[in-house]
């Protein structure tokens, strides 16, 4: 059925587990409406194929206190969990124990790309191959000119942004050009200062949880997908 037709993000998600016979579910946020919607119709996760943009397992995180801790806390630092495991990771860790495997791309795949090659990435490239696909295509691809432009002026901020959520879609379609790992991993919820982190455990612990990590991006490949 159509989005508008759901009282709420939950009640929609919750009806597309139940109408679809292996749903896809890709995650680049909070896991707050998700796991909510995956309390109401826990049969439907294990039969999904989830994805999260989120997870930080052998690299420090990305927490700016400031940002995220209420102004009445203490100051703790948190420099093991990503944000978006932080700023919900009850919810992040009702969703790794309900679904059967759970496909991440966290920082340690955007923190690879990064320093695999960092020119390797190149912006300018990018912008002229957007250009010349517009160049041969229908007035449909008009967005790519905008791209191209934002890439083009704002090379070092684009490079910054082509990670995370971009990355995310990129290893989804092209599963097979992704290096991964599958770790058994405990989110843990409390206290602040490693609330959030995807903690690797053994395999034999009772609170294992099983995440497909992508661990290694070639950042020349990432180019051209």
């Amino acid at each position: 059925g159509a989005p508008a037709a759901a009282s709420s993000l939950v009640d929609f998600v919750s009806s597309a587990l139940h109408d679809q016979h292996q749903p896809l579910l890709i995650g680049i946020g909070p896991l707050t409406n998700l796991a909510d919607a995956f309390q109401l119709n826990a049969t439907a996760l294990c039969q999904s194929d989830f994805w999260i943009m989120g997870g930080a397992w052998n690299v420090p995180g990305n927490i700016d206190d400031e940002d995220f801790l209420p102004s009445h806390a203490p100051v703790l630092k948190n420099v093991v969990s990503e944000w978006n495991m932080f700023a919900d990771p009850e919810s992040a860790k009702t969703v790794s124990q309900m679904a059967t495997l759970v496909h991440a791309v966290g920082l340690d795949a955007c923190v690879h790309m990064m320093d695999a090659n960092h020119s390797a990435l190149n912006v300018d490239m990018l912008a002229r191959k957007l250009r010349s696909a517009a160049e041969r295509r229908s007035r449909a691809w008009r967005p790519a000119w905008f791209v191209a432009e934002v890439l083009q002026r704002r090379p070092q901020d684009s490079l910054m942004n082509l990670r995370y959520d971009p990355l995310t879609i990129s290893v989804f379609l092209r599963q097979e050009q992704f290096h991964m790992s599958e770790i058994c991993t405990q989110v843990l919820t409390a206290p602040t200062s490693l609330a959030g982190r995807t903690m690797p455990i053994p395999a034999s612990s009772g609170a294992c949880s099983k995440f497909k990590v992508t661990n290694a991006v070639d950042p020349t490949r990432y180019g051209n997908i």
